[in-house]
């Protein structure tokens, strides 16, 4: 577990590092994921060392959401008068990540798909 969170933090903080001296409008963390996600594309033996302690960490995750939840509640009074604006950007958004992913969905499983048609054409018949 320990391994797994300093593989997450130091990916966060290069991640940071990278955002503030590069002047990026994306935010640090989702620059980090990135290249987590880059490095185990690339490195596959990490897979296994940040599976296992990940599950751990997506069980607590509701935890995570309080003090969001704590801010936006004691944040009432500046968004009191926003409230459609602020519903109609989480739905829209909302949907919009839900489209996104059903779309990178159906390409990766078409290229598996290929891949496994490709794999059974070169493997001789043993019969």
């Amino acid at each position: 577990m320990l391994l797994t969170l300093a593989i997450l933090c130091f990916f966060q903080a290069v991640g940071e590092w990278v955002s503030v001296l590069s002047g990026l409008p994306i935010p640090g963390p989702v620059l980090g994921m990135v290249f987590l996600f880059i490095t185990l594309l690339l490195e596959p033996r990490l897979n296994h060392h940040i599976a296992a302690s990940s599950e751990q960490l997506l069980r607590s995750m509701m935890i995570m959401f309080i003090p969001v939840c704590v801010g936006i509640m004691t944040s009432y009074t500046l968004l009191k008068g926003q409230w459609l604006a602020l519903v109609a950007a989480i739905v829209i958004s909302t949907v919009l990540a839900m489209a996104v992913g059903a779309l990178v969905m159906q390409k990766v499983m078409k290229r598996l798909e290929k891949q496994a048609r490709d794999q059974q054409k070169a493997a001789p018949d043993v019969e």
